[in-house]
């Protein structure tokens, strides 16, 4: 799922809700490093493609 706005709401539901969660932007999954913060457990980077196939 992408980290926009859009993206950490619905992910914040979804942890919530006992799903686990991956993230990922244009950029290197590292860039996330606040975001996956701010979300907490339960939610993880990845890139976009590796994304894609999971």
């Amino acid at each position: 799922m992408g980290a926009g706005n859009i993206g950490k709401a619905v992910a914040s539901h979804l942890l919530k809700s006992g799903f686990p969660v991956k993230l990922s932007n244009s950029k290197d999954p590292s860039s996330l490093k606040e975001t996956i913060g701010q979300l907490g457990d339960g939610v993880k980077a990845a890139s976009k493609e590796r994304n894609c196939k999971s």
